[in-house]
């Protein structure tokens, strides 16, 4: 037969002991070259860099625009 508890484990013990497992916040540093928050250790993902060298430089942020429903059907075949 497997081990047993004694005893029921109160609600309030149980979430004491669960309340050590919340979960944690990363720790954050600036970019050296574009100031940015990210991680330590890792190269920035906006600029490219890592310790001054720049790895890659990133593609320019392509902006999505909405297109009408009603436009979207129309063509120019007049």
């Amino acid at each position: 037969m497997t081990p047993l508890p004694k005893k029921k484990i109160s609600k309030s013990r149980g979430r004491k002991r669960l309340a050590t497992k919340l979960y944690k916040f990363p720790n954050l540093v600036k970019c050296q070259n574009c100031g940015k928050l990210i991680t330590p250790h890792v190269m920035c993902p906006y600029c490219g860099t890592y310790n001054k060298l720049t790895i890659f430089k990133p593609k320019e942020e392509v902006k999505v625009t909405k297109v009408n429903k009603k436009e979207e059907g129309k063509t120019d075949e007049s």
